[in-house]
């Protein structure tokens, strides 16, 4: 951890502290943090689940002018406690991205976050393996909504799980999704925007980006804003500006060919989302796939690099058929995605390679015989070295 000054802590928490008596300086600043949140009135919201939490964060940092957003990438029990120090007396509205990767995660951040409302995204697999096993992490994902100090819950209407668990909170709830009982409906999403029905008004909401999700990130957004109480009217132009998360889905120019930069993390379900996004996006394009390890899933590690490649297969069986899909794979897991023949690719469209560095000239060849080139993986696997220079 990064040293800090007692007098650095002093001026970040505003003059409040007082000297500690205690040794751990993380106790100490977790402590302070929920010192500092009983002086403020903010109103919170909490964004978390599986997969978009930033995204979804992001999306809110252009619906609601002059609230506070995390940084990106700060979700961790520290930084969550500096960002809380920080705030200032006069903010309105903050939002944070919390995230969790092993039992009891939440607690802590919670405590000093006092979120009035908690976004729940979704549930999927991602780090699985730290968290031991699947029902523990479900356990973890779903302990925010039951967190004392909030009012309202935010959650998908698709997910019997999680709608369930919410349900029994007795917390005010506004759902999202595509089932028309939904309170923020996502009726179809295009290049150019969505279409929501916003407690049964239609709503028309412009948003130039790509990626995958896109349509239930922005009602999940709307749905938070709601929760905070801020009138739709005053922000369904706010998303004109909006070009996505750098790192999700990130399209770029590189060797004269559209590449796209999905490989800021990776799970079994960011990666189906990301490919069959893609696929929308790709009509009788010749694509270059490159990915790489799924990390932090655990025992389960293989077969969902297994059952990945199958996807693969069955999604893009058209493509393939043509031959107009070639698949390079990066790290030792990723090679389970083309076992037993997988995918349907023939050898001759399959490369694998230890490392991003190993890949990296193979990849620059190919490039040049392709149209689009799609990267994705687990951060740890830096397919980034691939690309940058």
């Amino acid at each position: 951890m990064q040293r800090l000054s007692f007098e650095l802590l002093e001026d970040l928490s505003s003059g409040i502290l007082l000297k500690p008596a205690i040794a751990d300086l993380r106790t100490f600043m977790f402590e302070s943090a929920r010192r500092r949140r009983g002086l403020l009135p903010v109103k919170v919201a909490a964004v978390t689940g599986s997969a978009g939490k930033t995204t979804v964060k992001e999306i809110l940092g252009h619906l609601l002018k002059g609230a506070f957003i995390s940084p990106a990438n700060q979700n961790t029990k520290l930084a969550l406690a500096l960002q809380i120090l920080r705030l200032p007396e006069e903010q309105s509205t903050a939002v944070f991205e919390i995230g969790a990767r092993r039992l009891g995660d939440f607690q802590t951040p919670l405590s000093y976050v006092r979120p009035d409302v908690v976004t729940l995204l979704n549930i999927g697999r991602a780090h699985v393996g730290e968290f031991g096993s699947l029902e523990n992490l479900i356990l973890e994902k779903l302990s925010p909504l039951s967190f004392e100090s909030v009012h309202t819950l935010v959650i998908p209407a698709e997910d019997d799980r999680i709608t369930k668990h919410a349900r029994a909170q007795g917390k005010s709830l506004i759902t999202f999704g595509t089932n028309p009982a939904a309170d923020i409906e996502l009726i179809r999403e295009s290049a150019d925007g969505v279409y929501l029905k916003i407690r049964k008004e239609s709503v028309f909401i412009e948003c130039p980006f790509r990626g995958p999700q896109k349509g239930l990130n922005i009602a999940a957004a709307i749905a938070t804003v709601v929760a905070l109480g801020v009138p739709v009217q005053d922000i369904t132009r706010r998303l004109t500006g909006f070009r996505g998360v750098e790192r999700r889905f990130q399209a770029f120019n590189w060797q004269s060919r559209l590449a796209i930069d999905d490989a800021f993390n990776a799970s079994p379900e960011s990666m189906r989302e990301g490919l069959r996004h893609l696929l929308t996006q790709t009509k009788n394009m010749k694509i270059l796939l490159v990915l790489g390890t799924m990390l932090e899933l655990g025992s389960s590690s293989e077969s969902e690099h297994r059952k990945l490649g199958t996807y693969i297969g069955a999604v893009f069986s058209e493509t393939i058929a043509a031959g107009l899909l070639t698949l390079i794979t990066v790290d030792a897991e990723a090679r389970f995605l083309t076992e037993d023949n997988a995918t349907g690719l023939p050898k001759e469209r399959i490369h694998h390679f230890a490392t991003a560095l190993e890949a990296k000239a193979t990849v620059e060849s190919l490039a040049k015989q392709a149209d689009v080139v799609y990267f994705k993986a687990s951060k740890g696997i830096q397919l980034n070295k691939i690309f940058s220079s």
